[in-house]
């Protein structure tokens, strides 16, 4: 049965008591177009139910309004929770954007996972990612994880250690290198041996810095690969010479034969020879 608010306008759909919007049925919040939604106060958002913001429609729910106090911030966790995959990945990445931490914090794996990589990208702010958990981090695709914004102050530089050290090797190795290179000691640091071995010979030689190199544990320094070990910059001041005389202690049989000679006579210092 068509609902009645297929034949109001907007202005007359604005004139509903918040009570009355909560007693909407189903069909009612499925007949709102952009216009009523347009209409309606944040209060008469927040009043749609749970059980019936899952019946708005993606065009519908696509124009809530974004600012610091706008429509976008009247939905509830609840309502942000139960969302369709559908409906999430046709918000704007100015409604992302807007989202609260809360709102952030509330959003489920598939929901996460239905997120366009522009939304991720452009979308997602800073301190948004921050709070990411570690099953909303891993449910990020590889291609979002490429697009993170790379600046020491950027998106990947704000993923929590938690998160980080969540990450699956194969969004390890989507990293770019520029990527890698903005990471923190202590993201770094968080690497398992399993996401360090995936790094590839790319993110190894052009993306470590030597700050990054000096921080390696013994651990992960063995998870380096031969074509790694070989591909770090081999000058006094590169990354070779950057491994710290325990990391160099540890290195296996297979990674010290992989040194080149130009690693050893120019990077390595007497000490980290010593060390061998």
């Amino acid at each position: 049965m068509t609902s009645i608010i297929s034949g109001l306008s907007p202005s007359q759909v604005a004139s509903f008591s918040t009570t009355q919007i909560s007693l909407f049925a189903t069909s009612d919040v499925a007949a709102l177009t952009s216009g009523d939604i347009a209409a309606l106060s944040t209060s008469q958002i927040a009043a749609i139910t749970v059980t019936d913001i899952v019946s708005l429609s993606t065009t519908a729910l696509a124009t809530l309004s974004t600012y610091s106090t706008g429509q976008i911030t009247a939905l509830s966790t609840g309502d942000i929770a139960v969302l369709t995959t559908n409906q999430v990945a046709n918000l704007t990445t100015s409604e992302v954007g807007a989202l609260s931490t809360t709102q952030v914090g509330a959003l489920i794996y598939a929901q996460v996972a239905s997120l366009t990589t522009s939304q991720v990208s452009v979308g997602l702010t800073t301190t948004q990612v921050s709070v990411l958990s570690t099953t909303q981090a891993t449910a990020l695709t590889t291609t979002d994880i490429g697009q993170l914004s790379a600046t020491t102050t950027g998106q990947i530089a704000q993923l929590s250690t938690t998160a980080t050290a969540a990450l699956k090797t194969a969004q390890v190795a989507a990293l770019t290198s520029s990527q890698v290179s903005v990471l923190t000691t202590s993201q770094v640091s968080a690497l398992s041996y399993a996401q360090v071995a995936a790094l590839t010979t790319t993110q190894a030689s052009t993306g470590l810095t030597t700050t990054q190199i000096s921080g390696l544990s013994t651990l992960q320094t063995t998870a380096l690969t031969t074509s790694d070990v070989a591909s770090l910059s081999a000058t006094s001041t590169g990354q070779i010479s950057a491994l710290s005389t325990t990391s160099i202690s540890v290195l296996t049989t297979s990674q010290v034969a992989a040194l080149t000679s130009a690693q050893v006579s120019v990077g390595l210092s007497t000490t980290q020879v010593s060390g061998l």
